[in-house]
Parts: structure tokens; C-alpha cells; sequence
């Protein structure tokens, strides 16, 4: 009977035991699991080995290197999963020549700076000179001076109607860059009366800024016979002048 009752004892211990570790076994995987969560964020979020060490920057052309060094190097030595890029874009975006930007982190280590800069397209007289404009009007640049490689806007914003700057750098972004080298002025009274004057005095009547692809193709094709005037405002009849 002793040794009964030591047999079913020990197999009782052991039942315990067993009952024991399956119990812990849960406690114990969700506790190595939370260490690895803590040290992947730790890796990730305040380790030196994934810090930003480097910052490649594409699509400078007008725009100063130096510019944009100013908006990210305090990037520089910060864990990469914690460099704020849309911050950093919006920033880059606040400049006068950034169109647009993205910045894109480069596992290990690195910074992707990509930026798309404004064009300009025409001067706008203003009171102490000129602002150098894009497509949408703003201004890239000032200057004291008429810049002699975009032609110059001259409206009557008094009397033309709302819009007619826009149309008119509209018109001259969508021009080929050939063409738009030979515009040395580009006005017009409204929105539909776009109006260019050549290098050489001739007078394009463009009209509205759509069709410009169009309209441009029908100029160039025109500009070999000489005339004082080309209307291209209607490009499936266009016209040419003496006068």
C-alpha cells in the first residue's frame, strides 16, 4: 500500500508539473514576444545603426544646393524611422523654385531627396523691377531688371478680366521651347484675348489658352511666310496679315 501511495503521489507531482509549464507557456511566449517588439523598436526608433547618415538629392537645376541642405541636414544622425518626410517636404515646398517634392527613406541609412522645380515662364512688371513667374503665376524670382530669356506679361490688370495672367503664362508654359524663345512680349484683355508679340515685331493673335499644342504646330508652320500678323485663335482657319 506504501508504495502505492508514493507511485500515485509522484504521478500526482508530475501531473502538477505538467500543469505548471503549460500554464507558463503562454506567460512565457508573449514575454519573448514583447522582447522582441521592444528590441526591434529600440533598433529601429533609437539605435546609431539605423540612423540617416547620408541625403541624396535629385532635379536641381536653378535651385541652390544649399537651400536644401538647410531643410534636411538637421536629419542627419536621426533614426531614419523617425525623419518626419512629409514634414521635410512641406518645407522643401515652402521654397520659392520647389514645385513639388518627395522624400523617401533609403533603408539602411539613407535620405531620397526628389524635387521638381518651378519653370519659369514669363516676368510680370512690378513696382521696383520684375517677378520672374511660373505657370501658375507665382513668382520664382525678382529681379531689377527684364530677364532677356522669358518674355515679359504686359496686362492691364485694371481693365482685363479675371484670370487673363494666368492664361497668358498658361499659354507660354505649354509653347515649345523654341517657339517661346522667339516671344519677346505676351498680354492680353481677357482670358480668351491672349495676345504675343515675336522678337522680330510680328503679332500672334492666340486668343484662349486651350489648344495651345494645336495652335503652336499651325504657328510654326505659319512663321516661314513673313506677315505683320498671324491669328491662330481659331486654328483650323488661321490667318496671316501685312498689317
Amino acid at each position: 500500500m506504501l508504495g502505492s501511495s508514493t507511485g500515485s503521489a509522484r504521478r500526482f507531482a508530475e501531473r502538477a508539473r505538467r500543469h505548471r509549464r503549460a500554464a507558463l507557456s503562454p506567460v512565457l511566449a508573449g514575454l519573448a514576444v514583447l522582447v522582441l517588439v521592444a528590441a526591434g523598436a529600440w533598433v529601429l526608433l533609437a539605435s546609431p545603426l539605423l540612423v540617416v547618415r547620408d541625403v541624396a538629392v535629385l532635379g536641381l537645376d536653378r535651385l541652390d544646393r544649399a537651400a536644401v541642405d538647410e531643410v534636411v541636414d538637421p536629419s542627419l544622425g536621426v533614426p531614419l524611422a523617425r525623419v518626419d518626410a512629409h514634414g521635410l517636404e512641406e518645407q522643401l515646398e515652402a521654397l520659392p523654385l520647389v514645385d513639388s517634392a518627395v522624400v523617401a527613406r533609403v533603408w539602411p541609412s539613407d535620405l531620397e531627396v526628389r524635387v521638381v522645380e518651378r519653370v519659369p515662364v514669363a516676368a510680370l512688371p512690378v513696382p521696383g523691377g520684375y517677378d520672374v513667374v511660373d505657370r501658375s503665376a507665382t513668382t520664382v524670382m525678382s529681379t531689377p531688371e527684364p530677364p532677356s530669356d522669358v518674355p515679359v506679361v504686359q496686362v492691364d490688370l485694371s481693365t482685363a478680366g479675371e484670370g487673363t495672367v494666368e492664361a497668358v503664362t498658361r499659354v507660354l508654359d505649354e509653347l515649345p521651347p523654341e517657339l517661346r524663345e522667339q516671344v519677346a512680349t505676351a498680354g492680353g484683355t481677357s482670358r480668351d484675348g491672349v495676345v504675343l508679340e515675336l522678337r522680330d515685331g510680328a503679332r500672334v493673335v492666340w486668343g484662349g489658352a486651350g489648344s495651345t499644342p494645336l495652335k503652336a504646330e499651325v504657328l510654326t508652320s505659319l512663321l516661314p511666310r513673313a506677315a505683320a500678323v498671324y491669328d491662330v485663335s481659331a486654328p483650323g482657319w488661321p490667318v496671316t496679315r501685312d498689317a
